[in-house]
């Protein structure tokens, strides 16, 4: 009997055993993960969308690749994997504990023969707190869950912010290099009087000095676009030396909802908010678990066998401890306080978002007015300069007359691109603070 115990508990052990695959750090691993996708990417069950690096990428195409091809976000999709094998885990039922035992007599005589037994003990104590086990395990997978659809969100609007902020750098850009031509051209034509000796060295030093500006005032835009393009690319997991052009619409059309409507669809709505009511969850079942745990844990045990004077038996015992000293109370303090202190933290996050919503609607607020300020003011001057260019062409006014205007409306244009900026880029913290998109790509608040 007891050998065909044996046999069968081998058997269901080897049967349900798991087995180990490697998974060794090789250099083609590592440099295929680092490397450009290029064909088609695709994640789980979002549609798979064509990327092709040699035309402009749109903002949703920038989110795309981001939440896909990031290396962090890559890594923190496994704790997911991690999650779901723990709720297994706590769904499992405890296995049994088995404990042959084999007395072989030390005297002889009178039929004294060799006992032996088979105890077989279960922890039917884990029984009672199973079902909290899962419940908690459960609340950790929607906490994991929604803590990295988080981090997806906030790297995908990292993404779009510094893809609109390369956007109006290039519009800087463009405008400092246009003006930097006819501020070029005209300190060419003060050279050639110069020499002459038909201008003071006073006026051709100051018109050289205001050149000079402007180039270095492009070289420094130059050279933050060019660190914004290398900070986008890493966002997006992209190898440094990879090229994209954007295609990009600064315009983000924001809810027209006060301070007080917008924070109560963020606290019901924002992932992280989501993520820390989960965990809370999760920590209540923790202190009801440490509650039960005061109580006294039940082993069950059953050992058929037989003595050493041939007579079989079957017997069968129940163990528990006795909550005399302990009573599991430093468990319970301590699950407690960190129930109490994820209380406070989540607490915290809804201050946070509060004032954060309230400071990205007043900035908004500012910023708007100020860019209708400035649009009303740009068609006359834009027009302004379109006549003096053209008295220009006609020689009807110096060049002097007009590089001094023309540097007065670039101020201006740039100031506008500046709010316009600030806007666009308030526009993205709105929507990373209410975890919602403005453009359309996402349901409407209600």
């Amino acid at each position: 009997m007891l050998k065909a115990i044996y046999t069968l508990v081998t058997a269901l052990f080897l049967v349900s055993c798991a087995t180990y695959s490697p998974k060794p750090l090789t250099d083609s691993e590592v440099n295929k993960a680092l490397g450009m996708p290029i064909e088609s990417i695709s994640q789980n069950q979002l549609k798979p969308v064509p990327i092709d690096f040699s035309k402009p990428l749109t903002v949703q195409q920038i989110a795309l690749i981001t939440v896909i091809t990031n290396p962090d976000l890559k890594a923190l999709r496994a704790k997911n994997d991690i999650a779901s094998a723990q709720v297994f885990d706590a769904g499992l039922l405890p296995d049994p504990q088995i404990m042959p035992a084999y007395e072989i007599p030390t005297t002889t005589g009178n039929g004294v023969t060799p006992a032996y037994s088979l105890w077989i003990n279960w922890d039917i104590g884990s029984l009672m707190t199973r079902s909290l086990k899962e419940s908690a395990a459960k609340e950790l997978q929607k906490q994991v869950s929604y803590s990295t659809a988080w981090q997806e969100w906030m790297i995908a609007n990292q993404a779009e912010l510094l893809a609109t902020r390369v956007y109006y750098l290039q519009e800087q850009a463009r405008l400092i290099q246009q003006s930097n031509i006819i501020s070029k051209n005209y300190l060419n034509e003060l050279q050639a009087n110069f020499e002459q000796h038909n201008i003071k060295i006073d006026y051709f030093n100051q018109e050289k000095a205001t050149y000079l500006d402007l180039v270095n005032q492009q070289q420094t835009i130059e050279r933050l676009l060019a660190k914004t393009k290398l900070e986008l690319t890493q966002v997006m997991g992209l190898p440094p030396t990879a090229s994209i052009q954007l295609q990009i619409n600064p315009n983000i059309t924001i809810p027209k909802l006060n301070e007080s409507e917008l924070f109560a669809y963020a606290r019901q709505n924002r992932l992280d908010v989501l993520a820390l009511k989960a965990g809370y969850n999760n920590q209540e079942i923790q202190v009801r678990q440490a509650v039960l745990g005061q109580y006294p844990h039940f082993t069950t045990s059953i050992y058929p066998g037989q003595d050493n004077t041939s007579n079989g038996f079957f017997g069968t015992n129940v163990a528990f401890d006795i909550p005399v000293f302990n009573r599991n109370r430093g468990a319970i303090a301590i699950a407690t306080a960190t129930r109490e202190n994820l209380y406070l933290e989540y607490i915290a996050r809804l201050h946070n978002i509060q004032y954060a919503i309230y400071s990205v609607s007043k900035e908004l607020t500012w910023a708007t007015e100020q860019e209708k300020t400035l649009n009303s003011e740009m068609p006359q001057l834009r027009n302004t300069d379109s006549r003096l260019k053209q008295e220009l062409l006609n020689s009807n006014i110096s060049m002097s007359n007009y590089t001094s205007f023309h540097n007065t409306l670039l101020t201006k244009e740039l100031k506008l691109l500046s709010v316009q900026q600030d806007i666009a880029e308030q526009g993205v913290a709105m929507q990373m603070a209410l975890g919602k998109y403005l453009d359309g790509r996402n349901n409407e608040i209600k």
